[in-house]
């Protein structure tokens, strides 16, 4: 957990670092509530984002819905990805429009009688409608790695996963 929360501590300070020396006018920082679903559990994600021209890269921090609530399983969820919007159009005074491809990477950790892993890298996309307070859509196809040590040996499995996300978005500035 440890690990979890220091990486994501260590993704915010680079976005923030990035986003100080490198960035123009263009960029725009977003907090997000999500829920998405994967092929082990459903997650429940706060996500910060940092909008840089047609670019947004971003990391969130959460927690298995299945597991944590009704196992009571403790299951930490990290994920940091980067979407290039291929369109950006504003609708009206009050209505945007994003929609791109991107990478999602995610990493989730919980303990049974050993500590079981999940690591994800898929391709997807990413759809948002609004302006201030956005309505967003993600999802995406990739590749998962499931590893445990047992009491003889360590076992890895491979596997394709998915996922389907929606949320609320709040664009700070």
């Amino acid at each position: 957990m440890k690990r979890i929360l220091c990486s994501f501590l260590i993704s915010l300070s680079f976005f923030d670092l990035f986003g100080q020396n490198l960035l123009s006018q263009q960029s725009k920082l977003l907090i997000s509530a999500e829920v998405s679903y994967q092929r082990m559990d459903a997650f429940f994600n706060i996500s910060v984002q940092k909008r840089i021209h047609y670019f947004e890269i971003g990391a969130a921090l959460g927690t298995g819905i299945e597991k944590t609530f009704f196992q009571q399983r403790f299951s930490p969820h990290l994920e940091l990805y980067s979407y290039f919007n291929l369109i950006q159009r504003e609708i009206g005074r009050k209505n945007g429009f994003v929609f791109g491809p991107g990478i999602l990477l995610d990493y989730t950790s919980y303990r049974i009688q050993n500590t079981i892993n999940y690591k994800d890298a898929f391709l997807g996309y990413n759809l948002s409608v609004g302006r201030k307070f956005k309505f967003t859509n993600q999802a995406g196809i990739g590749y998962m790695l499931e590893s445990f040590q047992s009491a003889e040996n360590k076992i890895k499995n491979s596997t394709l996963n998915y996922f389907v996300k929606i949320g609320m978005v709040y664009a700070i500035n």
